[in-house]
C-alpha cells in the first residue's frame, strides 16, 4: 500500500473510533442505599414487571456468598426472571468488604473475612432494608422471606435467630447454623445442601477446601435439633426421594425441611456456577423452586 493510502486509511479508522458514541456504564436503576452502622449500604430491587398499583407483594431477600456481591447473587441463582414469573419481588443485598472491593461479605457469627473481622453490624443492615422495603417498595411486612448461600446461607440462619420479628420463612443453601443461638418467635426453615460439599461439610466440622479458616461449622443434623427445639416442633420426619434429592420434613405449624442432594458440591441448584473454577450446579434440581414452594406457604 502507498504512503499517502495507508494515511488516509488510519486517518479514515481514526475518525471513525472518534466518532463512535463511548458506552458509558450506568448505574443500576434499581440499585438503593441507606445507611446503617455508621456505613452506606447498598441492596439491589427487582420488581416483577406485572406490579399493579400499590399491590403489597411478597419479598425473598438474597444473600450472596463470601466473596460475592448482589450482581454475583443475581447472575447465580437466576432468581429475578423466576420472580417476575411467579409476581414477587426478590431484592440481592450487598455485604461489606475492603474500600470499592466487590469482593463483600457476611458477618454471619464466626465467619467471614472482612464483616466477621470488623464486626459489622449486618443485622442492623438487613432490619433496616426490610423497614425500607415495606415503606418504599410495596412489600407485604407479612410475607418477607430470606435465603443466601454458603457466607450468605449462615447470615440466613442468624437472621432468622435474630430477626423472628420481621422475617416469615427463611432458606439457607450450603451453609451452616454458626451464630450465637437465642430464644425467639419460631421461624419456618428449610436448608437445601449437597452431601459431597467440600466447603461447608454437610457432617459438620473444619471445611477441607477453599479458604484456610480456624471456622468449625455445625452439621446440618444438629442444625436441625436446633430449629426443631427453637420452633417447639416435635413432629416425626417424613422422606422422600425424587432422583438425586431426598426431602425430609418435620411438620406442624413452623416446619423444619431438609433438601439433600446426593453428589451436589458447593452450588446453587439448578443456577450457575458463581465463579470459574467453583463447583458445577446439578440441573436436576432447582433451588429457586425449592425456596418459592417452601416459604410461599407462610406468613408472619
Amino acid at each position: 500500500m502507498k504512503p499517502g493510502i495507508l494515511l488516509l486509511a488510519l486517518f479514515a479508522v481514526t475518525t471513525a473510533i472518534l466518532a463512535a458514541p463511548r458506552l458509558i456504564p450506568q448505574a443500576d436503576p434499581d440499585l438503593r442505599e441507606l445507611e446503617s452502622d455508621g456505613r452506606t449500604r447498598t441492596y439491589v430491587v427487582r420488581h416483577p414487571e406485572k406490579t399493579k398499583g400499590d399491590k403489597k407483594l411478597p419479598v425473598l431477600i438474597v444473600l450472596h456468598g463470601g466473596g460475592g456481591n448482589a450482581k454475583n447473587a443475581e447472575e447465580m441463582t437466576q432468581l429475578t426472571p423466576f420472580a417476575a414469573k411467579n409476581n414477587f419481588i426478590v431484592v440481592y443485598a450487598n455485604g461489606t468488604g475492603a474500600r470499592r472491593s466487590p469482593f463483600l461479605t457476611w458477618n454471619s457469627g464466626n465467619c467471614c473475612a472482612y464483616a466477621y473481622e470488623n464486626k459489622v453490624d449486618d443485622i442492623d443492615f438487613i432490619s433496616k432494608m426490610i423497614d425500607a422495603l415495606v415503606q418504599d417498595e410495596n412489600a407485604d411486612p407479612k410475607r418477607i422471606y430470606v435465603t443466601g448461600m454458603s457466607n450468605g446461607g449462615m447470615m440466613t440462619h442468624r437472621v432468622g435467630v435474630e430477626l423472628s420479628d420481621k422475617v416469615a420463612a427463611i432458606a439457607p443453601v450450603a451453609a451452616a447454623l454458626n451464630c450465637d443461638l437465642q430464644t425467639g418467635s419460631p421461624v419456618p426453615i428449610l436448608m437445601i445442601h449437597g452431601d459431597a460439599d467440600q466447603h461447608v461439610l454437610i457432617g459438620g466440622g473444619k471445611t477441607t477446601k477453599g479458604v484456610e479458616s480456624e471456622r468449625v461449622d455445625l452439621s446440618m443434623a444438629e442444625g436441625v435439633k436446633w430449629w426443631l427445639k427453637r420452633n417447639g416442633n416435635d413432629a416425626k420426619a417424613v422422606s422422600s426421594r425424587q432422583g438425586i434429592l431426598t426431602l425430609t420434613t418435620y411438620g406442624g405449624t413452623f416446619p423444619v425441611q431438609t433438601a439433600v442432594i446426593a453428589g451436589e458440591g458447593h452450588t446453587w441448584p439448578g443456577g450457575q456456577a458463581w465463579r470459574n473454577a467453583a463447583d458445577q450446579p446439578t440441573q436436576e434440581v432447582s433451588a429457586n423452586q425449592l425456596i418459592w414452594d417452601f416459604v410461599k406457604q407462610f406468613e408472619r
